[in-house]
């Protein structure tokens, strides 16, 4: 399954303790929340995501181009490929016997 490609932003990354590191976020106010459960919210793991240097050319001259690829739980990217794959012994994904065809290596 394709990844979602995000644009690398590093200060936003970096505020949040990492690269391509998106949650928890400083930015999401979530001050109205109990602070119990504001601790549980933090420590969501939604998605996981691998930085990747893209290499591209424009009039033969090589550009670079750091890019996140991420995919939302219960996926995570394959360090080579760059695609979603399904976690060993996480929980389906609702709908993931829909995708089984895209799903296998």
């Amino acid at each position: 399954m394709n990844n979602c490609p995000l644009a690398f932003v590093e200060h936003v990354f970096q505020e949040n303790g990492g690269e391509c590191r998106l949650w928890p976020s400083s930015r999401v106010d979530l001050s109205t929340v109990e602070p119990v459960f504001r601790e549980h919210i933090n420590s969501l793991e939604w998605y996981s995501c691998l930085p990747q240097t893209k290499t591209y050319y424009i009039n033969k001259r090589a550009f670079e181009e750091k890019v996140c690829r991420c995919c939302c739980l219960p996926f995570q990217p394959n360090p080579e490929t760059y695609k979603c794959e399904h976690i060993s012994g996480a929980p389906p994904a609702p709908g993931m016997d829909l995708l089984r065809n895209e799903l296998k290596p």
